[in-house]
């Protein structure tokens, strides 16, 4: 099933557009026919940082592979200083990408929309993607 590798861009192509993105763990292992490690050795080499959430953690049944090119990811949150400081968010990227991990936001809110971009997501108001991210996962 390699033929979806593709998927994996979502973690291995991160930039100004996209600072970060997230693949659920079946879906590296079964979908893409990998190994966590070897992806996490990828995304290492390209100077990412790293987040492995467990289920209980992150909700996606099962787990996933955060990752955030740092210095993408702190530019917009530096961009963004009041809307974290207001919502009372983590102002540096990877505190920013962990707790992304843990809780889970609802549309309608300023913080919403910072996560959304963040993700890259096209339909954010303001944001600089031309491309869409994955669903929820598996």
């Amino acid at each position: 099933m390699a033929e979806y590798g593709y998927i994996l861009n979502d973690i291995l192509r991160l930039g100004p557009a996209k600072p970060m993105g997230y693949v659920p763990q079946h879906t590296i292992t079964h979908l893409c026919s990998r190994r966590i490690e070897s992806v996490i050795k990828e995304c290492e080499d390209l100077g990412y940082l790293i987040e492995i959430a467990a289920q209980d953690v992150c909700k996606i049944l099962s787990g996933a592979v955060y990752v955030c090119s740092p210095t993408h990811l702190q530019a917009l949150l530096d961009k963004n200083l009041g809307t974290l400081e207001e919502a009372g968010w983590p102002v540096h990227a990877y505190a920013f990408m962990l707790r992304v991990t843990q809780e889970w936001v609802e549309p309608g809110v300023a913080i919403h929309d910072l996560i959304s971009k963040a993700f890259g997501d096209p339909n954010t108001p303001n944001s600089p993607a031309s491309h869409t991210t994955l669903a929820n996962g598996d």
